[in-house]
């Protein structure tokens, strides 16, 4: 395409003190991709068990989404899905937006996007599919870009017609594959729909 002289690239590496520990981002290349996007305008909804909006490596970056999980009295007054009694959401939230370069715990894959915490699991990780699928329908109604969901169960037709909804808002869901690999690996929804 050209000609010059051959340069040297690498990995935009970060300070995040536990960045050494993060494989998938190298595994991936994220960092290498900041040059480019970091998130920055982008809303992602986490449909879980909620997002600690006060979390060290993620404050500022979470705005305020919706709680439908049945204990949300007991923990969220304000149901605004900025608490997580369970941790997963959190989790979850910092993979994807954890803050890099401020000395603290992992730098996330895109560290300037918003989390939007949609909870719909209850403390003990557990919840109803037709909450996933108000969620979803809520976050893409609110702006969410991308919905992220880090849960699974049996087929639910709610559940695939709330991401079908999604999708012809141009809204990407993401949903996990499947962590039962011991026990066949079996497809999990809503992971098996194909709009996800």
């Amino acid at each position: 395409l050209t000609e010059e002289q051959d340069q040297t690239v690498r990995v935009l590496e970060t300070n995040d003190a536990l960045r050494p520990q993060q494989w998938a981002l190298n595994a991936v290349g994220f960092e290498s991709a900041w040059k480019f996007s970091s998130g920055a305008g982008v809303k992602v909804a986490v449909v879980d068990t909620g997002v600690l909006g006060s979390h060290e490596d993620l404050y500022g970056s979470v705005l305020s989404g919706l709680d439908l999980a049945s204990d949300a009295a007991r923990y969220d007054r304000a149901r605004n899905g900025e608490v997580d009694p369970e941790g997963h959401g959190t989790h979850v939230a910092g993979i994807i937006a954890a803050h890099a370069n401020n000395t603290i715990g992992i730098a996330g894959a895109a560290p300037q996007v918003k989390i939007m915490p949609i909870r719909v699991l209850d403390a003990s990780g557990s919840g109803s599919s037709s909450d996933v699928a108000e969620g979803i329908i809520w976050a893409t109604d609110h702006g969410a870009r991308v919905i992220n969901l880090s849960l699974g169960g049996p087929q639910s037709p709610g559940m695939q017609t709330a991401i079908r909804y999604a999708l012809s808002k141009q809204v990407v869901t993401f949903a996990a594959a499947g962590n039962s690999y011991q026990s066949g690996n079996q497809a999990s929804y809503p992971a098996a729909y194909p709009e996800a």
